[in-house]
């Protein structure tokens, strides 16, 4: 059926019902594919407001030439971690409670993106950083990953904050306060490994070199500080 049968079609059809046959017309599944398939990735940005943060979602077009679409008002909105925190307004989240901790989750279309904030009923919100890598170690002119290395926060605000890396050297450090801070990390049969840590808010990525134990006691020092955008790989055995 041709467009203007369509809408001819539709004319006709008493005014309750117009509604619904729009919203069954070919095509319109289409649109919303075609939109998604657009879309590279979504960007959530967050910074403090009085008792709270206020958060903004954009779209990131596969076309390099198209500006990032802001879809802060489309996107669904969802919090946890801190009770009595609440969404008064898409991107907008406020402390009712006591301080805490708190997952920011922005979904659209089939993308989703997170920060971590800490929140005060007494003050503006903290946006926090994440900080995650890989430990590795030289094996035979090869890097592969170490895994059950234990990462421990050993100075700064989150101090005793740790993780375990996985299977594959994986490591995960989220909801740590902005600043410098000192890691280390210990495993039986490697030396000890120091590293000291410049954070900014948002995700960061260090590659922890282990090196299996062999020097002086004391351990191996690490100076090497990154603070890469979210996304990006430090990993030298991805290449």
């Amino acid at each position: 059926m041709s467009e203007h049968a369509v809408q001819l079609a539709i004319g006709r059809l008493p005014r309750y019902l117009i509604g619904l046959t729009l919203l069954t017309l070919p095509g319109c599944g289409r649109d919303a594919s075609r939109a998604a398939l657009s879309i590279a990735a979504v960007r959530l940005t967050c910074g403090p407001i009085a008792r709270g943060v206020q958060c903004r979602l954009l779209a990131l077009s596969r076309d390099a030439s198209q500006a990032p679409r802001d879809v802060t008002r489309e996107a669904a909105w969802h919090l946890s971690g801190v009770p009595g925190a609440r969404i008064s307004s898409p991107g907008i989240v406020e402390a009712a409670g006591d301080l805490g901790d708190a997952e920011i989750v922005a979904d659209y279309l089939s993308l989703s993106a997170h920060r971590m904030v800490r929140l005060s009923r007494t003050g503006p919100g903290q946006v926090l950083a994440v900080l995650s890598g890989r430990a590795l170690t030289e094996d035979k002119g090869a890097l592969r990953p170490v895994a059950t290395v234990r990462l421990e926060v050993v100075s700064g605000p989150d101090t005793g904050k740790s993780v375990m890396t996985d299977r594959d050297g994986g490591y995960e450090l989220a909801g740590l306060a902005p600043g410098k801070l000192e890691l280390r990390a210990t495993r039986p049969g490697y030396d000890v490994t120091n590293a000291s840590v410049s954070l900014e808010a948002g995700d960061a990525r260090l590659t922890v070199l282990m090196e299996h134990r062999s020097s002086p006691a004391g351990g191996a020092p690490l100076s090497e500080t990154m603070r890469l955008p979210a996304g990006s790989v430090d990993d030298p055995s991805a290449d």
